[in-house]
């Protein structure tokens, strides 16, 4: 029997109240690129009525130009089925990054760093997922109970908001539990059994393109191989990554931590492409959020 996630652990879904809202996580991946248009073909029992039903974004600045075509379209293909669909109001990591002046403080992404000859290479802390992502989304969650009239604090909040995320059943190893009492999590395509396989499978059978992987261009978990295509076959995202990899040696919020790197070959992008490195493609993530 599937369960839901509550803070306080899994419930089966027989036991569980009817939610108010409905939320779907959409990143412009494969497996939530499936999820939304599971619904939008009426694969999927809503718990609510289309009019409850929100799918939601969150932009940190720099993904691929492919993923943001996608969300394009499958936002268009919500807003003419009638589903409320957007990108969230967020810090931009890129700008955060890049810009000049650079700010003192920053969520930053767990790169690459080299303290010094003898030394192993290290890694900083992640921080910006919940920064960029997370906490994007949430805002924007509570802003639609309000909108509603839904509450979001006390007994009668208790797991008023249902958010779908696309793990597969390949991937049960990242499910998590809300952090907050007013959000409940499912996982409807773990629930159908459906591996990472069976979803781009199924994508082919209705005829609609399979997205490609949903990343930042300058993300940690981009492997060598990774970074040549990009500067191959998508030249905008590739000039993000080469800016950010430069700014970070610089930026004043991560000074005095060693020399950082966005590639885990401890080299700037630039030289990757041509190295002996460049067809080196097994590095991956397996945090949360991202990569949906």
């Amino acid at each position: 029997m599937p369960y839901t996630w509550f803070k306080e652990g899994p419930v089966k879904d027989a036991a569980c109240a009817p939610p108010r809202l409905l939320v779907i996580n959409f990143s412009g991946g494969v497996q939530s690129t499936a999820l939304v248009y599971m619904v939008l073909r009426g694969e999927l029992p809503l718990p609510v009525s289309l009019s409850n039903v929100v799918v939601l974004t969150a932009d940190p600045g720099m993904e691929m130009t492919g993923t943001y075509e996608t969300v394009r379209q499958v936002q268009a293909a919500c807003e003419e089925a009638g589903v409320r669909a957007y990108t969230v109001e967020g810090p931009s990591l890129y700008e955060d990054l890049t810009r000049d002046p650079a700010p003192t403080r920053l969520d930053n992404p767990p790169y690459f760093v080299s303290k010094g000859r003898g030394e192993k290479p290290g890694r900083l802390r992640q921080k910006c997922t919940r920064q960029y992502k997370i906490r994007p989304m949430n805002r924007a969650v509570r802003d639609e109970l309000r909108l509603r009239g839904i509450p979001v604090r006390g007994p009668r909040a208790h797991g008023v908001v249902e958010k779908w995320i696309g793990f597969p059943l390949d991937e049960v190893h990242r499910f998590s539990m809300p952090d907050n009492d007013y959000e409940r999590f499912k996982f409807p395509l773990a629930d159908l059994r459906m591996t990472k396989a069976d979803v781009k499978s199924w994508l082919e059978k209705q005829g609609l393109p399979v997205p490609g992987r949903s990343v930042c261009a300058a993300c940690f978990a981009n492997t060598p191989a990774f970074f040549c295509r990009m500067k191959d076959n998508d030249p905008e995202a590739w000039a993000k990554a080469v800016a950010v990899d430069t700014a970070v040696r610089r930026h004043p919020a991560m000074a005095g931590m060693g020399a950082i790197f966005v590639s885990d070959t401890m080299r700037p992008l630039a030289s990757i492409v041509g190295s002996d490195d460049a067809d080196r493609d097994e590095l991956s993530c397996d945090t949360g959020y991202c990569f949906l």
